[in-house]
């Protein structure tokens, strides 16, 4: 007799992404998205309260004084502006987050075109508000 057990929202997500043929990998039960968007994620599950994060992040091409400021006015500018992340600095990044709550079966339809619409947003962000060119290309 075969026990099916129910599927975690671990594997459900596993699940989407791979059919939804997105790179990653896993660290610390987190999945690592490199290649399909346009800017790397970690997606963090927290079973416990029922969310999943999508946290991105970029690095900031000096780390000069005198540039403190004008990322601070950078991150204003892009919580002010741009929905459905959060932003912030901290170490010579830029992150955004965005906490997404999952459905009562722990799992969250759509999963691949939702980190599509927050990895578009962080990008588009910083298009749109990197008036001071602060931003890497690179991760």
């Amino acid at each position: 007799m075969i026990i099916e057990l129910p599927l975690t929202t671990f594997d459900k997500i596993e699940h989407q992404l791979r059919k939804g043929e997105v790179s990653f990998h896993v660290e610390d039960n987190d999945f690592y998205l490199t290649d399909e968007f346009p800017v790397p994620c970690w997606v963090i599950i927290n079973q416990e309260r029922n969310y999943i994060l999508i946290k991105m992040r970029k690095k900031i091409k000096t780390r000069r004084q005198d540039d403190q400021k004008k990322v601070l006015l950078l991150v204003n500018e892009m919580n002010r502006t741009f929905l459905p992340n959060s932003y912030y600095y901290d170490d010579g990044h830029i992150y955004a987050e965005s906490y997404q709550y999952l459905d009562r079966n722990g799992s969250k339809d759509k999963i691949v075109e939702l980190i599509s619409i927050c990895t578009d947003a962080f990008a588009t962000a910083i298009e749109e508000c990197d008036n001071f060119g602060l931003i890497s290309q690179s991760s």
